[in-house]
């Protein structure tokens, strides 16, 4: 189904860029940022162990450092991916958060990030001058809860997806 097609259907021309934007807000307010606020959970299957090796990496200085602590005073070893946890404790570190607070905070910044690179993408790839239709791709994307509720889960793949877009 061509660009074309789709604005007879909806009558594009009619709206204006402002219910979009409006929009947006309202979705991304009731659906992600009001029930995280108001729940304080963070989301995903594994984020208190996100939290609990981001709180240990917080407390170390280097990786080797980390590693060792983890052998020596907890008997466990790991081989998981340390870029999140590394950038977690970096955000600590800077702006004095707490784990906790930055695994509800985090993943909103990932999502508004993610949804600005996606409309930056759809504004280079779809070649219409019109922004309501960039608007509406962005709509759209965070109207599938298999997209969005990913992106807010505490972990190294939600992490990852606005790299992946670029």
């Amino acid at each position: 189904m061509k660009i074309d097609s789709i604005r007879k259907i909806v009558n594009i021309k009619d709206l204006n860029v402002d219910v979009f934007a409006i929009l947006l807000i309202i979705l991304t307010f009731i659906g992600f940022v009001i029930p995280t606020i108001y729940l304080y959970i963070p989301h995903g299957t594994d984020s208190y162990s996100h939290i609990f090796y981001t709180k240990i990496f917080y407390e170390t200085n280097s990786i080797d450092e980390f590693y060792n602590k983890l052998q020596n005073d907890y008997f466990t070893k790991t081989s998981y991916p340390f870029g999140f946890r590394l950038f977690s404790s970096l955000v600590m570190k800077i702006s004095s958060i707490d784990a906790f607070s930055l695994s509800i905070l985090q993943p909103l910044i990932i999502l508004a990030f993610s949804a600005l690179l996606y409309f930056i993408y759809s504004r280079e790839m779809i070649e219409e001058k019109d922004p309501k239709i960039h608007s509406l791709s962005v709509l759209f994307m965070l109207s599938m809860p298999v997209i969005t509720i990913g992106i807010l889960n505490f972990e190294t793949d939600s992490f990852m997806f606005p790299f992946i877009i670029l």
